[in-house]
């Protein structure tokens, strides 16, 4: 498949839209869509994929782990100053997304969540490097079944 345009929706749950040509007949004019030119056909039929934004996959994971008897932890990382002025240090930079442990052994765990286009920033990978040396288990999740596949593992 061959992308044609990337850009965020307003009022849309998804963060990204792609569009993708299916078939194409006719006549090429420019549009403006989120303040660029782009070329499009004037007759065509387009396939339109969502990416699910990062949020929503968190969520939807934090639920199904309730569900299936985790217990999840949502954790900022970075700084935060507060209205009195004072900056507050939460978890380190690179801290991954979701923590939490399984109740049948106690067995801690640690997700950082992406999207389908997302990638570890260099202090994410630190990080993973650094937890893999310990009993934690640890993985990126794109989904609600990358999840329970990291946190089924033994």
């Amino acid at each position: 498949m061959k992308k044609i345009n990337v850009y965020k929706r307003k009022g849309s749950e998804s963060a990204v839209t792609l569009v993708t040509p299916v078939t194409c007949v006719g006549r090429v004019r420019t549009e403006r869509v989120m303040g660029k030119k782009v070329g499009r056909h004037t007759r065509h039929r387009l396939e339109v994929i969502r990416i699910e934004s990062e949020h929503k996959i968190q969520t939807d994971i934090m639920l199904a782990l309730s569900k299936k008897g985790f217990t999840v932890f949502r954790s900022n990382a970075g700084r935060v100053r507060t209205e009195s002025g004072q900056t507050i240090m939460l978890f380190p930079r690179g801290f991954p997304d979701l923590c939490g442990f399984r109740h049948s052994d106690g067995r801690f765990f640690c997700l950082e969540i992406k999207n389908a286009k997302g990638r570890l920033r260099p202090d994410q990978k630190l990080f993973a490097q650094f937890i893999k040396s310990f009993p934690v288990l640890y993985g990126v999740a794109r989904s609600v079944d990358d999840a329970l596949e990291v946190v089924n593992r033994e």
